[in-house]
């Protein structure tokens, strides 16, 4: 079964734009789904839209934001912009989101997508690093020093302060971003997430800690989960099979959370990249696994679009994904 999955994919590929045509004649109208360029080209210049038509620029925007982080530095760690969230500077935590939305001329007309990237952390206590449970315990101990010889206590209240903290963190961040740009829609790549590896059980204990963001969820104007492909399935459809289960996963998890949520127009808009994860990212996407990244999102109606990202900031790197684009043209304009 699997073999013939793996094989029907490549077919899917290869024949993906008569297949469209049929299907959208036959059986569906044309429904809209937008691609959406956030490639660093850095100086060398290279419009995606003079090679694939539908794909769209300066519709996002990646805003800088001083989200406080450990930097690990060989065995030693060093805060930076205050370590976590108890101890962030929220005067420059505002200029610095403010400052770049203004540097990247969004004004309050811009209706465009503005995303911040956030991967330290989360909200969720069990997920986050060592390191940031630690610190948090010894900030608890400086507010409750009382707490000092009751661990359990301590630990429980340090949880809470660390996921209200740090939840309140990221919706200070969108309400920063929409009162520059109301009109903007606002999210975090990579969220809502979901693990590659794991069982079932991990796959639920995952989706429950999605449901604990429920304050982000009506927060935000756009899901971003990072579909990027980890791992290469040529000629190995076990990695293809577990390759389409974490694509499959991440795509009907955030239909799930838009479903919960209070607004239903959120948008659900997926990141892409045309290479594999590092450190794979000399190779681009083969065939079966384009089909995953970019053909499966669009089989999904409650998918909006992509959002296309990836960094190539040497002649190169964009000599080479210039040809990807041209070799795949064909294929990305059947998509919108």
């Amino acid at each position: 079964m699997y073999g013939y999955l793996y094989f029907l994919s490549n077919l899917i590929f290869t024949f993906s734009y008569l297949h469209t045509l049929l299907y959208n004649l036959v059986w569906t109208p044309q429904r809209d789904f937008v691609l959406l360029n956030n490639i660093n080209f850095g100086e060398t210049g290279l419009n995606l839209t003079e090679i694939v038509p539908n794909i769209q620029n300066e519709r996002v925007f990646i805003i800088d934001s001083h989200f406080p982080y450990m930097n690990k530095i060989n065995d030693t760690y060093e805060p930076i912009y205050g370590g976590i969230p108890q101890y962030v500077n929220y005067t420059d935590f505002t200029e610095t989101i403010q400052n770049s939305i203004d540097y990247n001329n969004l004004t309050t007309s811009y209706d465009g997508f503005i995303v911040f990237d956030t991967e330290k952390w989360t909200p969720i206590w069990e997920t986050i690093p060592q390191i940031y449970q630690n610190m948090t315990v010894n900030y608890t101990l400086n507010l409750y020093p009382e707490l000092k010889n009751n661990d359990e206590l301590l630990k429980s209240r340090s949880r809470e302060i660390w996921n209200q903290k740090s939840m309140d963190l990221l919706l200070k961040g969108i309400e920063i971003a929409r009162n520059k740009c109301p009109l903007s829609k606002i999210g975090y790549y990579g969220y809502p997430a979901m693990p590659y590896w794991g069982n079932n059980t991990d796959f639920t204990i995952a989706r429950n800690h999605n449901d604990e963001l429920f304050s982000l969820w009506n927060s935000v104007d756009v899901l971003l989960p990072s579909i990027y492909m980890p791992y290469i399935s040529t000629s190995d459809y076990k990695v293809f099979i577990k390759n389409y289960d974490y694509v499959e996963r991440k795509l009907k998890e955030s239909i799930r959370i838009k479903k919960i949520m209070n607004h239903p127009d959120v948008n659900i808009l997926p990141y892409t990249w045309h290479r594999y994860h590092d450190p794979y990212d000399k190779h681009f996407l083969i065939e079966g696994d384009v089909y995953l990244e970019y053909k499966l999102p669009y089989d999904f109606k409650e998918i909006d679009g992509l959002i296309l990202w990836s960094s190539e900031n040497t002649e190169q790197r964009m000599e080479d994904t210039k040809s990807w684009f041209e070799n795949n043209t064909e294929f990305l304009e059947s998509l919108t």
